[in-house]
């Protein structure tokens, strides 16, 4: 076969077509460039060895690359240059498309030998692909915040004197897990890897408000780079009730505090979305995918803080629906802009029962169900309309029952749902719930792969190239000694931190278990008892293997500091669900935990646990030492 040789000193690259996104991306394999061969390409004005550019006559999102006397990448728009670009650095230069997070270097060459010929992408099935950083607790306290968030709600300070551990105190929770902005620099990395993985929409943050700088700081970084943004399933149009609360205290007249309820104050919530809007519009422009919908405090249904909705509930999502379109309809100004709505929850209770009717140009989103990670029945009863559209809300980390310290499903589910949400032809939108990103990269390869071009997955092929080959045994063995509860249901790190906080409170207040969530763990307890055994010996599989240097950072990180982190967790559980429960021993488990920090703090990661607030595996070992 001919080939193409690319030496150091004969890479100058020529952008035909050049856009803020395409010169990014360029910047990104210009590094890539520079980490194989040593030597960083410079732009050039002439024609050269390697070019870029836009081709109108490949479809949207489609690359191609030739190699012949030259490199061509093209692109049927900015985003199929941009995928072309990070195509050409994986399959030649041996980057990793999850590089920064795998803390993974490519390999040092003395020249690139390129076979000639064309390599042409197929057209994505799903029309959107992208990822929601949801219960991002490490990625946001990991490095000194850009900002502060939820600076000015009026509520701060009294939610502050209350402890995050109060039940039902929702609004502390949240001011502790979600207060810090993440750094552009770390979001930049972020964006990067989500373009390298062919995603095309983002939705940066929870709760997040476009009215904040910092906040809407991220949102002009991911536009820049050329992806579409979004907004979080409990806020319409960018409001949550954070951000209603704190517009209405910093716009209305002094006497005016308008209740965050659609049905008490109506146009106070439609001059707050409309505020919302034009600022969206005006950050993200013809990249904003509008969220729509109607929901109460936080992740909660509407009638959770206001009762008397609950019987008004179809009409008055049914009202609000019309309300949030007219407003899209006037503050953008494209034909038809797309929005979606997530069926979660009670979405699906009032479609399910006739009274709710989505709008035709509304999206229509089915979500998994966030112990299983399978499609929930919804997605298979409800009948489809033929002139609507469908997508998927999926989670490869969730909380509180799912992974998120530790990765998980096992990759066969996700791929398998990417498969049947696709063969139901519901492929105008996919969303991921990727948590902090690095904890759960192969659910996240797993699933890009698929909602790219879905198709029957060789999971031990597929591990086999994603780490190492003699690796995959171990991967088995992590999700094979994970316990399946019931149906589907494995027993992540999230559902053990549940429990253990279900028996923790009840000894603090001195009660007993009877009738409630710890009760019911006791008929669990044999499963996990059986499973401490096979991670105790995967665990000292782990650390009997000495992994190539390249490797040791991504070994430490993914399976060691993974399996100790489960491990210590189902230790105490064991302990603290025991007749009598054992306050020490149980306190001393999680010490394993902290211990496998360490090994997840190795390499770039330091201090990547410090803001460990979702599991808050400090703040349970405090809580059982107080017991003592």
């Amino acid at each position: 076969m001919e080939t193409l040789i690319l030496s150091p000193d004969s890479f100058a690259v020529h952008l035909i077509h050049s856009t803020p996104g395409i010169r990014a991306a360029m910047a990104d394999v210009a590094r890539d460039i520079e980490a194989v061969l040593g030597v960083r390409p410079e732009l050039s004005d002439a024609s050269g060895l390697f070019t870029v550019a836009i081709n109108s006559e490949l479809p949207s999102e489609v690359f191609r690359i030739d190699i012949g006397e030259r490199v061509e990448i093209s692109g049927g728009d900015e985003l199929g240059a941009i995928y072309g670009l990070y195509e050409f650095s994986h399959r030649f230069l041996g980057v990793d498309p999850c590089g920064f997070w795998k803390d993974l270097s490519p390999e040092a060459l003395e020249k690139l030998e390129l076979p000639r010929g064309r390599i042409e992408s197929a057209a994505p099935v799903f029309k959107i692909r992208g990822w929601f950083l949801n219960d991002e607790d490490l990625l946001a306290g990991w490095k000194e915040p850009a900002g502060s968030r939820f600076m000015n709600w009026p509520g701060r300070a009294q939610a502050e004197t209350l402890s995050d551990e109060v039940p039902d105190n929702y609004d502390s929770r949240l001011l502790y897990y979600y207060t810090a902005v993440p750094p552009l620099s770390l979001m930049e990395k972020v964006f990067e890897t989500a373009l390298r993985m062919r995603a095309n929409l983002i939705i940066p943050s929870s709760f997040l408000d476009i009215m904040n700088e910092p906040e809407a700081d991220m949102i002009r970084a991911a536009v820049r780079r050329g992806l579409y943004v979004s907004q979080h399933h409990v806020e319409p149009l960018g409001v949550a009730h954070f951000a209603y609360e704190t517009w209405w205290a910093e716009n209305g007249e002094e006497e005016k505090n308008p209740p965050f309820s659609y049905r008490q104050d109506p146009d106070a919530m439609r001059t707050c979305w409309r505020a919302y809007a034009e600022r969206w519009y005006a950050v993200a422009g013809e990249r904003v995918i509008w969220q729509v919908g109607l929901r109460g405090r936080g992740d909660r249904p509407l009638w959770d803080h206001d009762p008397e909705a609950r019987e008004a509930a179809a009409s008055l999502y049914s009202q609000a629906l019309t309300d949030q379109l007219e407003i899209i309809a006037e503050v953008d100004a494209r034909p038809q802009p797309l929005s979606t709505m997530t069926l979660w929850q009670e979405g699906v209770e009032l479609i399910r029962s006739g009274d709710l009717h989505l709008p035709e140009s509304v999206i229509c989103v089915f979500a998994d169900n966030g112990r299983t990670q399978e499609m929930q029945e919804d997605f298979k009863s409800l009948p489809r309309e033929p002139q609507r559209k469908y997508g998927v809300y999926y989670h490869v980390a969730v909380w509180p029952f799912g992974p998120h310290l530790a990765q998980g499903p096992h990759p066969e589910k996700p791929a398998r749902v990417a498969k049947e949400v696709a063969d139901r032809g519901d492929t105008d939108y996919a969303i991921l719930n990727v948590s902090n990103i690095r904890e759960h990269l192969l659910g996240i390869s797993v699933w890009m792969d698929q909602v790219w071009k879905p198709q029957s997955l060789d999971t031990p092929n597929y591990l086999r190239h994603w780490a190492p080959a003699e690796w995959t045994p171990f991967y088995e063995a992590l999700f094979d000694a994970l316990p399946e509860m019931k149906p589907g249901w494995n027993f992540y790190d999230g559902s053990a931190r549940i429990y253990i906080d279900s028996f923790i409170r009840h000894a603090e207040m001195g009660l007993p278990v009877t009738g409630s969530m710890a009760e019911e763990f006791y008929h669990y307890r044999p499963l996990l008892l059986a499973a401490i055994p096979r991670l105790e010996e995967l665990r000292e599989d782990l650390k009997s293997y000495t992994p190539a240097p390249r490797w040791q950072s991504f070994y430490s990180v993914n399976l060691v500091a993974q399996t100790g982190i489960l491990l210590g967790l189902y230790r105490c559980l064991k302990e603290i669900s025991a007749m009598p429960p054992d306050y020490a021993v149980a306190a001393e488990a999680l010490s394993v935990c902290l211990a496998s920090f360490k090994d997840g703090e190795v390499g770039i990661w330091k201090e990547w646990y410090r803001s460990d607030r979702k599991l808050g595996i400090a703040r349970l070992q405090a809580r059982l030492q107080k017991l003592l």
